[in-house]
């Protein structure tokens, strides 16, 4: 029996490589970057379920240590660690000692001093506190909590890390690094310098888990949340730097709920976690708290939030998490399958596969299903799925012809070669063509260009007719035909 063979690739129009195999093979290449996410059924038959790895537990009483992993009391989940938050002041440090909170958050600038210039515990704008960094380290260190630093310039970073650095051997607890290194969407909040900040963390006080974020604005009518710009750029810094320290990201509760399929993509391939934070004034509502940890695994997420919003995700935390996200599961998320996907050899990083969707890159990346597929009159096949063309803000300028390229179907006279190519461009062009015919190719019209295109191919056997829909719309699943 004819095993068919299934390919898609983001290609340039004038760039075409067939690869032999009789699995179903799914090839891309894209210069600005490009998130997927689809899903492949066998008509007839059934799809494995999702595997997600349980989170990796690193060793306890370290400054590396994993809080999850350090207040074994947790059980693995992200929503039972306490926080105590901006604990920058005598006062609140001795609160949030006494009621046993087991993060304390705390900020820190430089400021002049009868001594010199010294770190202290303060938030910009206010540049007086009563309290140094060092006077705040020696009251937590004989309390074992955990901390995270969050750094308001990068003048702040070295004296601190140094002092962390000497006093190493008594800090027995998790120890977070903080910075925002990254613009946020429409934040007129600078940075701080991204590499000279995870240089000097690497450096000085390797040992500690880096928490990288982006400066955020929020206003009411803003519709914007994390972008997939936004998280592949800070993948890229990660990997330009070479970071190989734990990682969470901080974000922001208000904009987190609008930016879930990003940030699920990158703590997937990072293996990292989220610190969801959010401030008293934000319009988020307990409906976004249960709708994030809903979709996350729970030992994927921290919640740093104010006491209504943690009562309530505390009253609801043993809500199935089928039940939390039957309603609100985004288009693309409810049926990918990572497990019926493998990459190919040698793809040098360009495949960045994730639970929810998978990031690919120039000059080709390929993944290859370990599901297969028979053109035979037998088993009719159908893959949809989301394309996003996403701009690589770190790359060389996007080809003016970039698409996705889907292959499929092997004949007798074809074995291990496609014999079907459906062509979605960038622009909304589509083709679809019978690559053993010569002059087989249709242009089957253009799609209005939007943020994502939906797609749907559609492959009802040998002899038998190909269908190949296109949609486009915004990514939040709102598509026109």
């Amino acid at each position: 029996m004819t095993r068919g063979q299934l390919s898609i690739r983001f290609i340039n129009i004038f760039h075409l490589v067939f690869r032999r195999s009789r699995k179903l093979t799914l090839c891309y290449t894209l210069l600005a970057g490009c998130i997927v996410f689809f899903s492949l059924r066998l008509l007839n038959g059934g799809l494995s379920k999702i595997k997600v790895m349980d989170d990796v537990v690193l060793p306890d009483h370290q400054p590396n240590a994993n809080p999850l992993s350090y207040f074994v009391e947790t059980q693995n989940d992200g929503a039972l660690i306490s926080w105590a938050h901006a604990v920058n002041s005598k006062a609140l440090l001795k609160r949030a000692l006494s009621e046993k909170q087991m993060m304390l958050e705390a900020d820190i600038i430089l400021s002049d001093s009868a001594n010199g210039t010294v770190p202290i515990m303060a938030h910009p704008p206010m540049t007086h506190s009563d309290l140094t960094f060092d006077e705040w380290l020696m009251g937590v260190i004989p309390a074992r909590r955990g901390i995270k630093l969050d750094f308001k310039s990068i003048e702040a970073v070295p004296p601190v890390l140094e002092r962390l650095r000497v006093l190493e051997q008594q800090l027995r607890f998790p120890v977070m690094l903080n910075a925002d290194v990254l613009p946020g969407f429409d934040s007129p909040t600078l940075p701080l310098d991204a590499e000279h900040f995870i240089r000097l963390c690497k450096l000085m006080f390797p040992r500690a888990t880096l928490s990288l974020g982006w400066t955020t604005a929020f206003r009411p009518e803003q519709r914007v949340g994390y972008t997939w710009s936004m998280v592949l750029q800070m993948d890229a810094l990660l990997r330009r730097l070479a970071v190989d320290a734990p990682l969470t990201f901080p974000v922001r509760a208000v904009l987190a709920v609008k930016g879930i399929g990003p940030l699920r993509w990158l703590v997937d391939v990072r293996s990292a976690t989220l610190t969801i934070w959010s401030s008293l004034g934000d319009a988020v509502t307990e409906n976004d708290i249960l709708l994030l940890r809903s979709q996350f695994p729970h030992h994927q997420v921290l919640y740093d939030l104010p006491a209504p919003l943690r009562d309530s995700l505390l009253d609801h935390k043993d809500l199935p998490q089928a039940k939390l996200s039957e309603e609100n599961l985004r288009p693309f998320a409810k049926d990918f399958q990572p497990d019926i996907w493998e990459r190919m050899e040698e793809d040098d990083g360009r495949v960045r596969l994730g639970t929810q969707s998978v990031v690919l890159y120039l000059p080709q990346a390929a993944i290859i299903s370990r599901i297969q597929h028979r053109a035979d009159g037998e088993q009719c096949m159908l893959l949809t799925g989301v394309v996003h063309f996403v701009k690589n803000l770190e790359a060389a300028p996007t080809p003016t012809d970039v698409g996705l390229e889907i292959l499929i179907r092997a004949t007798p006279d074809r074995p291990g070669l496609a014999a079907i190519r459906a062509y979605l461009s960038s622009t909304g062009h589509m083709e679809l063509e019978n690559l053993a015919m010569p002059h087989s190719k249709k242009e089957l019209g253009l799609v209005h260009p939007q943020e994502c295109f939906r797609f749907s191919l559609v492959d009802l056997g040998a002899e038998k007719d190909v269908y190949f829909e296109v949609a486009s719309g915004r990514c939040d699943g709102v598509f026109k035909e």
